[in-house]
C-alpha cells in the first residue's frame, strides 16, 4: 500500500518541480518555445483573447509504462480537438495561450483510459512580449485496482464512484516541508468527500484532523466543476505556473474537478 502513495507523492511533486520551471528553462515541457503571433482559434470560450501553441509530452502509468490510446483534452474549450496517445504514450495537442503582454490563462488538461482513474492537471499559461512557451505535462494515470487501494480501501471512499471526482492536494512552505497541523477544506462540499489525510507512514487515514510531514491530503465524491481548497491559519498562497489557480478568497486555490478523475493541486504558503 505504500508504493500507491509513494507513486502518488512523486506524481505530485514531480510536477511542482518540474513544471513550475518551463517557463524558465528551454524545452522544459518538451514543446521549444516559438514566437508569439499565434492565431485565435474561434468558436471556443473568449475567441480572440488567446492563441493556440502546439505542445507534446506523454501519458504514463505510475510504473511509467505507456498508456497507449489514452485521451488528453484541454477543458472547457470544446473546439479544439483532444488528442490521442499513440503507443509510446506520446501525444500532441493545441493548447490556449495568452497573447503577449496579456495576463495569465488558467487551463485544465485531463488524461483519461479504459481501466485507469482519469487524471486532471491544472496550469497557467503565460507569454513575455517576444516569445511565448507552453507548459504541457507528462500525465502519470493510476490503474484502477492501486486507485481503488489507494481511495477505496485506505481513504474510505466510494470507489469507483459515476459521475464523481476526487482531489488531491500538497500543502507546502515556500521554505520547504509540509504545512504540518493546517486543516483544508473543499468548496462545494460533498457528504463522506472528506478530507482524509496522509499519515505519516504515508498511508491515508480517516481518523487524521490535520496535515501530517507527508503533506497531503484527499477529498472524494466531489462534484464535477470549479472547486476552491482552503487552508486554515495564515497561510497566504503562492501561486506559480502549476497545480492551481489564484483565488480572490483569502487562504485559497481554485481549480477544476472532473468525473473519473483526480485533479491534483499543490498549495505553497508564504
Amino acid at each position: 500500500m505504500r508504493g500507491m502513495q509513494t507513486a502518488l507523492e512523486h506524481h505530485a511533486r514531480a510536477k511542482l518541480l518540474g513544471l513550475l520551471l518551463c517557463p524558465l528553462m528551454a524545452g522544459c515541457s518538451n514543446s521549444a518555445p516559438v514566437p508569439d503571433g499565434g492565431q485565435p482559434h474561434s468558436g471556443s470560450p473568449d475567441a480572440g483573447t488567446y492563441q493556440l501553441l502546439g505542445a507534446t509530452n506523454t501519458v504514463l502509468a505510475t510504473d511509467g509504462t505507456p498508456v497507449a490510446g489514452a485521451t488528453v483534452c484541454i477543458l472547457g474549450y470544446p473546439s479544439i480537438p483532444c488528442a490521442t496517445a499513440d503507443g509510446a504514450g506520446a501525444y500532441s495537442i493545441q493548447v490556449p495561450v495568452p497573447f503577449a503582454g496579456d495576463a495569465g490563462l488558467d487551463v485544465a488538461m485531463n488524461a483519461t483510459a479504459m481501466g485507469y482513474l482519469g487524471t486532471t492537471v491544472l496550469l497557467t499559461e503565460t507569454c513575455v512580449p517576444g516569445l511565448c512557451g507552453v507548459i504541457s505535462p507528462s500525465f502519470r494515470l493510476l490503474d484502477d485496482t492501486t486507485a481503488s487501494g489507494l481511495l477505496g480501501t485506505q481513504a474510505g471512499f466510494a470507489f469507483p464512484n459515476a459521475g464523481r471526482a476526487f482531489v488531491q492536494v500538497s500543502i507546502f512552505h515556500l521554505s520547504g516541508g509540509a504545512e504540518i497541523g493546517t486543516t483544508l477544506s473543499l468548496s462545494p462540499s460533498s457528504p463522506d468527500g472528506g478530507p482524509v489525510y496522509v499519515s505519516d507512514a504515508g498511508v491515508p487515514d480517516p481518523t487524521l484532523t490535520s496535515i501530517t510531514a507527508e503533506a497531503n491530503a484527499y477529498f472524494g465524491n466531489v462534484p464535477p466543476g470549479n472547486i476552491q481548497v482552503t487552508a486554515s491559519g495564515t497561510c497566504v498562497p503562492t501561486v506559480l505556473s502549476a497545480d492551481a489557480w489564484a483565488s480572490t478568497t483569502p487562504h485559497t486555490i481554485s481549480g477544476v474537478a472532473t468525473a473519473g478523475s483526480m485533479t491534483f493541486m499543490t498549495l505553497i504558503c508564504q
